[in-house]
């Protein structure tokens, strides 16, 4: 006699069905109906994460970057001068410390490039429709 392990029910959902996937959209509440959706069938938002980025910014985040081989010159250039001497002394004394040296140089050089740059404008439309879907204030 063979044992079987499992259940002998098949799949009762399928592909298509909301249940199957259990995502909904993070802009307008209505359940994704294809498990490998990348943007929402009714409303057309994106519904993987996304990274915006800051189109008018008054410094090149790649000029930053370039610059943070000093470490805090990044932060300099974008006008924080006091955190930017905080970098280059922090950078400095762990550097007698590696490999953190070299992990706080590229956190440096990464908070110069990108601290500024990101949008958060899009996490904020999508919270704020989450909260009128669910009708919290």
């Amino acid at each position: 006699m063979a044992i079987r392990f499992g259940s002998a029910m098949p799949n009762l959902y399928s592909a298509r069905d909301p249940r199957a996937t259990g995502r909904f959209c993070p802009s307008c509440g209505n359940p994704l109906t294809v498990s490998g959706a990348a943007y929402c069938r009714n409303c057309g938002a994106p519904v993987t994460p996304v990274i915006w980025f800051k189109t008018n910014l008054e410094w090149n985040p790649w000029l930053a970057l370039f610059v943070s081989i000093l470490p805090g010159a990044g932060q300099v250039y974008k006008g924080y001068l006091f955190q930017g001497l905080a970098w280059l002394v922090l950078v400095a004394v762990s550097y007698t410390a590696q490999p953190l040296g070299v992990i706080l140089h590229l956190l440096c050089a990464a908070n110069a490039a990108l601290s500024g740059a990101i949008d958060s404008r899009p996490l904020q439309l999508r919270r704020t429709s989450v909260r009128q879907l669910f009708g919290s204030k």
